[in-house]
């Protein structure tokens, strides 16, 4: 993980936008294109640990709303104050 931040270090809001929107497009094409047994096949990632890619999927979505939450505490710490959006609807 860390060569592909160093080979893709998105410097500016527009570009992490863009790099979080392509990543999303990418990744429903491929789940879309997955029938029933290739959706319950076991993944193995770099790192060792196995899931299905209906499991895997269940992960990257747990995994996003965990940066969701920091991204919301972040911007509350730095303003002091609640923001006026609600971040969980």
């Amino acid at each position: 993980m860390n060569d592909f931040y160093l080979q893709h270090p998105p410097y500016t809001k527009l570009e992490l936008k863009t790099a979080l929107i392509d990543g999303f497009n990418q990744l429903k094409a491929v789940y879309s294109s997955f029938d029933e047994r290739k959706l319950f096949s076991l993944q193995t990632s770099y790192w060792g640990c196995a899931y299905t890619r209906f499991e895997w999927l269940l992960e990257i979505q747990s995994h996003l709303y965990h940066h969701r939450a920091e991204l919301y505490t972040l911007l509350t710490c730095y303003r002091r104050n609640r923001l006026d959006v609600v971040p969980f609807e």
